[in-house]
């Protein structure tokens, strides 16, 4: 569709165009002539939920986008919740209802009017109470018990407590990226409007803060049970390990066991030790021995002497005994004593057996004082040594009994210490648990500490009309639903319409058009445009023809497809035209009972009744006309979908001529029709587009001659100058 056409189209249809939108906006305009005033009040509340500070906060903290706005919107879709409504409008209504008396900064006379003819009096009588509060708490027994009368009016639209009411009429919105959220609240009556923002963010703070701070709440208090529960399990552990060391003495078992393997490794060595001194004794006391003479055996059998030596074993066991043990600093004033002691028989064992001894020298002659006290020395060490040994023996065997009975007792004191590890590890998990869960929960009572930066204020001013708005967008309405079905109507024609169109359907030249006799423009001088037509179509009868031999007849066959598509018509305008500029042509019609046809010709007439064709058409010619008479020789035939085709008078013909009505819709029969005949057609064919509209003409013809308005010669005549 080019712009040209589309611009005839709208000028075509803009009485539509014009009236339709203009009626819709004076019924818009008339509707709305009573409609209320509305009052907006507003309020701002700061959140903090972008930049506010929290326990949380750090100085390399991220704020994290998309948690940002998930906050919001919980916010936002917590403010609009049924629930949140709901409580709002209980309580403006329990308010209400509590009023004596209107009051234009709590309610008007007209909300209180309305509120009085939805509820009767004593029903009104027995919902107030002696406070707010109690009212309220009625109020909510009522909802309960679905009492029908309430229920209406909380969940009505006509009233300012209802639920659909105050959500139609509330708006909430974050302030582009701040950390502010605007409430604003549409009503008739600017108290109410006031009062249900002022409920609205009381119920929703209360209600954040109750779910926020109750996200934590059921976790610190399982953390606290879990803490109680783990404390009194470390506490068990800790006590069973306490009860074993006890029991066992055991202060700390890897030290004592390290002390004893420590102790035990000395003893093997100094028993070692003491064995190999002992062997060198015995046999330096045996050398010795026999160097002396047979004295000293009667000194090693005397019984005072064996007496001695055994205290002096028995005392040097003592002193081993307690040079062995670890606190030798307490043991100090017996190792003293003792060694006194052991000093003391030592020289008294000497003196006597010196006292035992007669000789001074032995048998080898050596003398017999350094022998004997040689031999006294090795005696008192062999005792001496002799006496370690079984003392380091006997505590050797106390150890490896201590070793008996540290090594079970290690398996369950590492048993009992993991689960002391165990048992601490999970107390302090939980404790830690808990105190992030505090935490969290403190910071969560501060991050919802919501705060109302802007009161909100009692309107005085109306909001401005929406009036002009809705005139405004129902002449667009309007004006959109003409060109829309103006548009729709010219897109979903299928009518064959435009010569353009008749070209493309049929595949066949255009040859010309015939002006439809009523025209929807009646400015239009019918008379011009069809001279100009006729003259095209001729031209182009004559330019198809020019081939063929002068003084030859032309022959041209008229058809449709249907019956009633102008041909008659068309061939009769031929026929006048050929003949007004000098011309012979004469039009043939079946149908007609010309006084000049023969008997042949009725012949024909008769034959096309009964769709037989007729055998040739020079009988025709040379009997119902003289020959050569005519130049131009027109036969029209019935329609092609009707009847039978003449075939040898098509084959026959220079010429055919398809008329075409330009209010017809085209079909694949149409199609399947005309190529029937083209099938049998020799000879060139062109269409003629019967009854065309002249918008349609403007590519024929050029500009239509028609009546202009004063405004379009005056352009005209400026152009022309």
């Amino acid at each position: 569709m080019t712009f040209l056409r589309l611009l005839r189209i709208l000028l075509a249809n803009r009485r539509l165009l014009v009236l339709l939108p203009l009626a819709m906006a004076v019924t818009v305009f008339l509707l709305t002539r009573d409609g209320k005033k509305s009052y907006v009040a507003r309020t701002m509340i700061y959140t903090g939920l972008a930049s506010g500070y929290t326990l949380e906060s750090g100085g390399d903290s991220r704020i994290d986008y998309f948690s940002v706005n998930n906050a919001f919107d919980n916010l936002i879709n917590m403010i609009k919740a049924r629930s949140t409504l709901e409580e709002t409008g209980v309580r403006l209504l329990a308010e209400h209802l509590m009023m004596p008396a209107p009051d234009p900064y709590v309610c008007s006379e007209a909300t209180l009017v309305q509120l009085n003819e939805r509820m009767t009096t004593p029903w009104q009588e027995q919902l107030r109470k002696k406070s707010v509060a109690e009212t309220e708490k009625e109020l909510y027994r009522v909802l309960e018990r679905q009492d029908k009368r309430l229920l209406e009016i909380i969940h009505g639209e006509e009233l300012p407590y209802s639920l659909k009411g105050i959500q139609a009429n509330l708006k909430v919105e974050r302030q582009g990226s701040s950390d502010m959220v605007m409430i604003a609240y549409t009503a008739e009556d600017p108290a109410v409007a006031k009062r249900t923002v002022e409920l609205l963010c009381q119920v929703f703070m209360h209600r954040y803060k109750d779910i926020k701070v109750g996200e934590t709440g059921s976790v610190v208090a399982y953390f606290e049970e879990q803490l109680k529960f783990s404390l009194d399990r470390l506490n068990k552990v800790e006590a069973d390990l306490k009860s074993f060391s006890s029991d066992n003495r055991i202060i700390n078992f890897y030290e004592q066991s390290k002390i004893i393997a420590s102790q035990e490794r000395d003893i093997n060595l100094a028993i070692e030790e003491e064995k190999s001194s002992l062997v060198g004794l015995e046999a330096a006391l045996q050398d010795l021995e026999k160097k002396l003479s047979s004295r000293t055996g009667i000194a090693t059998q005397s019984s005072l002497i064996n007496k001695k030596r055994l205290q002096l074993t028995e005392l040097q066991s003592q002193l081993t005994m307690l040079q062995m043990n670890q606190n030798l600093e307490a043991n100090l004033s017996d190792v003293s004593r003792l060694n006194g002691r052991i000093t003391g028989l030592e020289q008294e064992l000497r003196a006597d057996v010196a006292d035992l001894y007669g000789r001074s020298f032995s048998t080898q002659g050596v003398p017999t004082d350094d022998l004997f006290n040689r031999w006294m020395d090795a005696l008192i060490s062999f005792d001496k040594s002799r006496a370690k040994v079984e003392v380091l023996s006997d505590i050797r065997e106390e150890y490896v009994k201590q070793y008996d009975i540290f090594a079970p007792l290690g398996s369950g004191l590492n048993k009992l210490e993991r689960q002391v590890g165990v048992a601490e590890r999970e107390y302090l998990e939980n404790l830690h648990s808990l105190n992030m869960s505090r935490l969290r929960e403190q910071n969560l009572q501060l991050s919802t500490n919501l705060k109302m930066v802007d009161q909100p204020a009692f309107p005085t001013e109306p909001e401005p009309s929406k009036r002009l708005v809705l005139v405004i967008a129902a002449f667009m309405g309007g004006v959109v639903l003409s060109l829309g079905y103006v548009l729709g109507k010219e897109l979903l024609d299928t009518s064959v319409r435009s010569p353009q169109r008749a070209t493309t359907l049929t595949g066949l030249p255009f040859a010309g058009a015939s002006a439809h006799q009523e025209q929807k423009d009646r400015r239009v001088h019918l008379d011009l445009v069809e001279d100009k037509l006729l003259n095209q179509l001729i031209s182009t009868l004559q330019t198809t023809t020019k081939a063929i031999p002068h003084g030859e007849t032309i022959c041209c066959i008229l058809f449709s497809l249907h019956a009633s598509e102008g041909k008659s018509s068309v061939g009769e305008k031929l026929v006048a035209g050929l003949q007004q500029i000098g011309e012979r042509a004469h039009l043939l019609v079946p149908e007609a009972d010309q006084a000049r046809q023969t008997s042949l010709v009725s012949t024909y007439k008769q034959r096309q009744s009964i769709n037989k064709p007729v055998k040739a058409l020079d009988d025709v010619i040379s009997v119902s006309i003289a020959p050569n008479n005519y130049t131009y020789l027109f036969l029209e035939i019935p329609a092609v979908a009707d009847h039978v085709l003449p075939l040898e008078l098509i084959q026959q013909a220079q010429l055919s001529l398809l008329v075409l009505d330009a209010d017809r819709r085209w079909g694949n029969a149409d199609k399947f029709s005309l190529g029937r005949y083209l099938d049998v057609a020799k000879h060139p064919a062109h269409v003629v587009l019967n009854k065309v509209q002249t918008e349609f003409l403007y590519d024929i013809i050029g500009e239509i001659p028609k009546k202009r308005s004063w405004l379009r010669r005056i352009i005209k005549e400026k152009l022309t100058r």
